[in-house]
């Protein structure tokens, strides 16, 4: 989808200014960066590069020990590096146009070092175009400069610096876009705002959805929440606060778990949708079957799974996971939900038993239970005994762990992700147990080799 592509092209374009590029003049850039755009980011690049590990040294890429690059990228890192003489690394901005066409921006410290790494960098001068020097590469590089500032702008666009302010004068982010301004320039190592009308989602007008992404010791710390212009924080009407009689069902030390407190407005058809994607068609049609009586839920919804061996992870099969869900509802709902549930089993062709509380199966490697009690829908399958959820949930609207095991995804460590949602902000950290060093510096080290 086109919103998609620009999301991922903003991550690309910083990743692009990283290879390009101490007070920090980032009011001065919001100023010239137009309120129509569709998204803003402030990157800290000098942060970026210390957290993965790397330092600028002599206009020099210097990667941690032991990692390494393809000759060519370390040659282009070293190259651009340079340019880092010359630039203000501490606060670089970067836009999508109103046209989704992307650019970044940045204030030029040093005008004759910068021309210099320029000229070393394989840029050549190209003229003035609409009154800004403009420099080229073979290979893409698209820069303009004016003053104190520079922009690099793609070679397949026909915008110039002109463009962008002229139309900053009709209305900038920092004089129009005060709250996203400030959330801009909190000094964290990545901050992005993007409009809601780019995400796909409909929010409604004047929303934006703000992230930030700063190291935490080890960690890395991602920050989530949707805000007006002016600042003003929109809560989730969909979330409630976890109830700690649900909690106390959630299984001790599983690999995945989440739960959630939900009013009765939840779009249940788009989370059965993503189960579907995510456990394949059993997990799907049983969802499915359950749909109309998860709509009845007004209160904590728990999921929590844990794999049977390690090769698990590879098979998305209900056999050979041990999961258990969990959901407060009426007694009479929960009821039919467990009747739909025993009917689409029988369509498969399995051998359903009615106990006291609900059903049960015991055939094709299931070993599922469906009961209700206490106003709580429970269905496990394998052994699921109830223990207690992970002590951040507690007092949260929402929270979620999920732990890769080493040698899944990375070589070298398994992987930690958590969140706690709260109603109007989000809290996420990625982490490594397994290697002591901050975690980009972990990623750079597990992939550049």
């Amino acid at each position: 989808m086109k919103h998609n592509s620009i999301i991922c092209r903003l991550g690309l374009l910083i990743m692009s200014v990283l290879a390009v590029t101490s007070c920090s003049e980032t009011s001065d850039l919001l100023s010239t960066v137009p309120a129509a755009s569709n998204g803003v980011a402030v990157v800290n690049v000098n942060t970026l590069v210390k957290s993965a590990g790397c330092r600028i040294e002599e206009g020099k890429m210097v990667l941690p020990k032991g990692a390494r690059v393809l000759y060519g990228l370390q040659s282009s890192l070293d190259r651009f590096a340079s340019i880092a003489k010359g630039v203000d690394l501490d606060a670089v901005v970067i836009a999508a146009h109103s046209n989704n066409d992307m650019y970044a921006t940045l204030k030029v410290t040093d005008r004759p070092a910068l021309e210099s790494a320029l000229a070393e960098a394989g840029f050549s001068e190209s003229g003035k175009k609409d009154g800004y020097m403009n420099y080229r590469s073979n290979d893409g590089g698209n820069i303009y400069i004016d003053g104190s500032q520079l922009w690099i702008l793609s070679n397949y666009t026909s915008m110039t610096p002109k463009d962008i302010l002229d139309e900053a004068k009709k209305g900038n982010v920092r004089e129009k876009l005060q709250g996203v301004t400030a959330f801009l320039e909190q000094g964290k190592m990545i901050a992005i705002a993007a409009s809601s009308g780019i995400t796909g989602f409909s929010f409604g007008n004047d929303q934006w959805i703000c992230v930030d992404i700063n190291p935490d010791g080890n960690s890395l710390a991602l920050s989530q929440r949707r805000m007006t212009a002016e600042g003003e924080l929109i809560a989730n009407n969909s979330l409630k606060t976890l109830d700690p009689a649900a909690l106390r069902l959630v299984p001790d030390g599983w690999e995945i778990v989440a739960a959630f407190g939900l009013q009765k407005n939840v779009d249940w058809h788009s989370i059965v949708t993503i189960g579907g994607m995510m456990g394949g068609f059993q997990v799907m049609g049983m969802l499915e079957s359950l749909l109309p009586y998860l709509e009845a839920i007004d209160g904590t919804v728990e999921f929590a799974a844990n794999p049977k061996s390690v090769g698990a992870w590879h098979n998305a099969t209900l056999a050979d996971w041990n999961f258990m869900f969990a959901a407060q509802m009426p007694e009479a709902d929960a009821r039919k939900a467990i009747d739909a549930l025993s009917a689409y089993l029988k369509r498969l062709m399995i051998d359903v038993k009615s106990t006291a509380a609900g059903i049960s199966v015991n055939q094709n490697g299931l070993n599922l239970t469906a009961e209700s009690a206490d106003g709580i829908l429970r269905i496990v399958n394998g052994e699921a005994a109830p223990g207690a959820a992970p002590e951040f949930f507690a007092g949260s609207c929402g929270a979620a762990r999920l732990a890769i095991p080493k040698g899944l995804v990375m070589s070298t460590s398994g992987i930690t992700f958590t969140a706690r949602v709260q109603e109007s902000e989000s809290q996420m950290t990625l982490a490594f147990p397994d290697r002591d060093m901050p975690a980009l510096q972990t990623i750079l080290m597990e992939f550049a080799q």
